[in-house]
């Protein structure tokens, strides 16, 4: 396992290992492979056309484009540079990309040429990456090098999060000595840069000087060749990516090669933890449970993938969680309530509108801070998420967390993912409505059996009074989408039963 503290810059990976790969490019053959000096030349040419723009430490860029050289490139330049980074995905809507370039204040917009215009404007990044090199210049002494992510607005608008680049430094030693790695592992990126799990892993790597492979495009088909190949040590991707992986590794008939495995972004059901652990053996998978605000909170280790599957894991080094009522007491292991961390990983704050510190205040204790879960830890010491606060719906004066319901159903072998919500009702006040994702598409689902078999877990006050079923929404980061305007507008398989 490397030393935590030898974490380099690009000038030392140049100087050093100059001829070690850095970045391959699995599906762009146009592309030849990188090797550390081919990477600090590129980003040395995009650093002088940047400060020859006018760039300053302390400005803030925002790239717009998906996984490529150019997103690498402009990456480290920031860093270098000392700007505020800030990665846009380029599947939003044109609205959508408008509002987080305004609010997000950048002094400069880049992306990629091909994308359509909108009232914001972006400079093509072709100015900035066209195959030139040169040496890169000396560092400013003053380099905040920050970056400014936004959450993925599953529940709503999103969230500009500012992480300094000392709270990414300190994930990243927390995250070399918690996984064992080092740097002879080749990684493989398989998931979107711009989203924070797969561009925290990027981070890792690139900083121990560790060779990466990059897929501009996911690719289910293409994943499992790869993992299957032995030429890969560490992947992570969320769970959606993975049932799509091992649905393709299982129509190879093969086994993916690699030492370490992450899952995490969003709920791991039951069926897809017992298949990737088939799949990948012992002493390989592991789940991370964190927000863009906090770094990584708990880890479940390969060891403790069975007997605490039902948990998110136990602590990250150097995390303290507590989990308070709503008085802001701490409460006994086994009792739910609001989860709080404290984290040497935690982001500096919340960035200017929606999200702000004002209108969040709740969400911070001093260095404390909550995303808004509930959850409860286990009498050894894991942790157990229940659902997000505000989430809770009143059906005739009685309280239900959709999250119990969500449990439920998702427990029934007819069932892959679900989310329950309330709407108003006349009599009820707010009645439950269940969005259910067949575990097999291609077979119906009857509500009225559902809520049946509910009946034997759930009072029937908790038994979903409306059904929709289809495929559950998902954001670009694979996270299920919870806000309940994105159902209301569901053409099929509406269904209302009794409750």
């Amino acid at each position: 396992m490397t030393d935590p503290a030898l974490l380099f810059e690009i000038d030392q990976l140049a100087r050093s290992g100059g001829d070690q790969t850095a970045f391959c490019w699995l599906d762009r053959p146009d592309l030849d492979t990188w090797s550390f000096a081919d990477l600090a030349g590129l980003t040395g040419a995009a650093v002088q056309r940047l400060v020859a723009g006018g760039a300053e430490p302390g400005q803030t860029l925002a790239v717009v484009g998906g996984n490529g050289p150019q997103w690498v490139v402009l990456r480290e330049a920031a860093r270098w540079l000392g700007l505020t980074f800030v990665p846009v995905g380029p599947r939003l809507a044109v609205p959508e990309r408008d509002w987080l370039l305004t609010n997000a204040q950048a002094q400069w917009r880049i992306g990629d040429p091909r994308l359509p215009g909108g009232n914001v404007s972006i400079t093509s990044w072709d100015h900035y990456f066209d195959g030139g090199t040169a040496d890169l210049p000396g560092r400013p002494d003053d380099r905040p090098a920050r970056r400014l992510l936004y959450t993925s607005g599953s529940g709503g608008r999103p969230k500009g999060v500012l992480r300094a680049q000392e709270s990414d430094r300190n994930r990243i030693h927390q995250s070399i000595g918690a996984y064992r790695l080092d740097p002879s592992m080749h990684h493989l990126i398989a998931g979107p840069l711009y989203h924070s799990g797969p561009a925290i892993f990027y981070l890792i790597f690139r900083s121990m000087g560790a060779p990466q492979s990059v897929l501009c495009d996911f690719d289910a088909a293409t994943v499992a060749r790869q993992l299957a190949s032995g030429g890969f040590d560490a992947v992570f991707m969320v769970p959606t990516m993975w049932r799509m992986v091992l649905d393709q590794l299982d129509a190879l008939g093969a086994s993916p090669a690699v030492k370490v495995a992450w899952i995490a972004g969003s709920h791991t059901d039951p069926v897809t933890r017992q298949r990737m652990l088939a799949a990948l053996g012992d002493g390989v998978l592991w789940e991370f449970y964190g927000a863009t605000e906090t770094g990584t909170v708990s880890i479940l280790d390969p060891a403790r993938q069975s007997s605490h599957g039902h948990t998110v894991g136990f602590p990250a080094p150097g995390v303290n969680i507590n989990v308070v009522d709503e008085n802001g007491n701490g409460v006994e292991r086994g009792v739910p309530g609001k989860v709080y961390v404290q984290s040497p990983a935690a982001m500096i704050d919340y960035h200017q509108g929606p999200g702000s510190a004002p209108d969040l205040a709740a969400d911070r204790r001093g260095e404390w801070l909550s995303v808004g879960d509930r959850g409860y830890l286990t009498d050894d010491g894991a942790l157990v998420l229940l659902g997000r606060e505000g989430g809770m719906v009143i059906t005739g004066g009685i309280n239900v967390y959709p999250e119990e319901v969500e449990a439920a159903l998702r427990r029934l072998d007819a069932v892959r993912e679900a989310v329950v919500f309330g709407e108003p009702d006349p009599k009820w006040g707010q009645r439950l409505v269940a969005a259910v994702e067949p575990a097999d598409p291609g077979t119906a689902v009857v509500p009225e059996q559902l809520g049946i078999a509910l009946r034997g877990e759930l009072a029937g006050y908790k038994i979903p009074k409306r059904w929709i079923i289809g495929p559950i929404p998902r954001t670009q980061s694979g996270k299920v989408v919870r806000s309940a305007a994105a159902y209301q507008d569901a053409a099929n398989g509406k269904t209302e039963s009794g409750g």
